[in-house]
């Protein structure tokens, strides 16, 4: 959908910025809690080796605004991800380090989905949605970086910021 209203908003000759941002460092959070009662992170996001590009909201915000500074005319399409691509290995073992315990990943089946998110307040539609970018993300469908029309920026936040941040209120 997004996909489709850049390509319409653009076709109106309006000066336009579309900043795409990878998946959310902060999409963890829920998990840490979960982490540190059971010592596994579920994860919907498989295999659990593979790295994608993830971003902090913060430099998400940082980036909105240096791009609203920009005098440019046209339509230009910015893709952001932060210093380095995460595996959600790599997220079990930098909040392993966080929490000072060992922790362990468990990818959860796409038929166990519905049910992990049932209290989560997910909309039908939502829900919908969200399965759908799984989907695409696990199969590889979705890529950041695959617009060669688009320029690449790079946030600065780490995940292991990230993720100190949001476990500090369970040491």
């Amino acid at each position: 959908m997004n996909r489709m209203f850049e390509r319409r908003l653009g076709e109106t000759g309006v000066s336009t910025t579309f900043l795409r941002a990878a998946y959310f460092m902060e999409n963890w959070m829920p998990m840490i809690g979960q982490a540190m009662r059971s010592g596994t992170l579920p994860t919907f996001l498989a295999p659990p080796q593979r790295p994608l590009p993830m971003v902090a909201t913060a430099d998400v915000g940082s980036t909105a605004a240096a791009l609203l500074l920009e005098k440019r005319t046209g339509t230009a399409i910015v893709t952001l991800s932060g210093p380095k691509d995460y595996a959600p290995d790599d997220v079990a073992a930098i909040i392993s380090i966080a929490l000072r315990m060992p922790v362990g990943v468990a990818v959860l089946p796409e038929t166990e989905w519905p049910e992990a998110l049932a209290d989560a307040g997910f909309s039908k539609a939502a829900l919908a949605g969200f399965v759908e970018m799984t989907r695409g993300l696990n199969c590889s469908h979705i890529d950041i970086k695959s617009d060669p029309t688009s320029v690449e920026w790079a946030g600065t936040t780490t995940l292991e910021q990230v993720v100190a941040e949001l476990a500090r209120p369970h040491n």
